[in-house]
């Protein structure tokens, strides 16, 4: 029953609107970082039980589709001292304009890394969200730094809006 990086292990807030609206807020709003793809939803009414372990989850309510990266372990290399290009990147969902930060700690906004363009934004992404670049050379430090993306439907322009880890990049 468990979906990895997703709000209170999956398991929802009581229901509000009569049934039709759902939240997964856990004491506060965490951001959902689970990969991407197509998730059942199953419902358990409130008269019964509702724990993690699914039992009295045992009615079908409907798919749940997660835009983002998949795998959460994608690699790749940029070299110090050229243009980093992250190409054939991988997700559901995917779109023109999505963005990675290339960063100390994903949604951390004191986790930048130095020397690397734009704070380590790229420009917005192409060939619906597979491409990635950035506008000026890598001088960064050699190191391994965390690939955080940000869908285009959201406010990119901050570190801490790129909270799904997607992989690892070498430089």
């Amino acid at each position: 029953l468990y979906v990895a990086r997703f709000p209170n292990l999956g398991l929802s807030d009581p229901a509000t609107d009569d049934g039709t609206t759902i939240t997964w807020f856990e004491d506060g709003q965490v951001p959902l970082t689970s990969p991407g793809g197509y998730y059942k939803l199953c419902w358990c009414g409130a008269t019964q039980t509702c724990t993690r372990n699914g039992r009295n989850f045992r009615v079908d309510y409907g798919v749940f589709y997660v835009l983002g990266p998949v795998p959460l372990n994608q690699r790749r290399t940029c070299i110090s001292g050229e243009f980093c290009n992250v190409t054939e990147f991988t997700g559901f969902g995917l779109n023109d304009g999505d963005q990675l930060v290339i960063t100390g700690a994903c949604g951390d906004p004191l986790a930048s890394i130095d020397r690397y363009p734009s704070g380590g934004i790229s420009e917005n992404s192409t060939l619906s969200g597979t491409n990635f670049f950035w506008s000026d050379y890598v001088t960064a430090a050699g190191g391994t730094y965390f690939m955080c993306w940000c869908a285009s439907a959201l406010p990119c322009n901050r570190a801490d809006m790129f909270n799904v880890e997607a992989g690892l990049m070498t430089s």
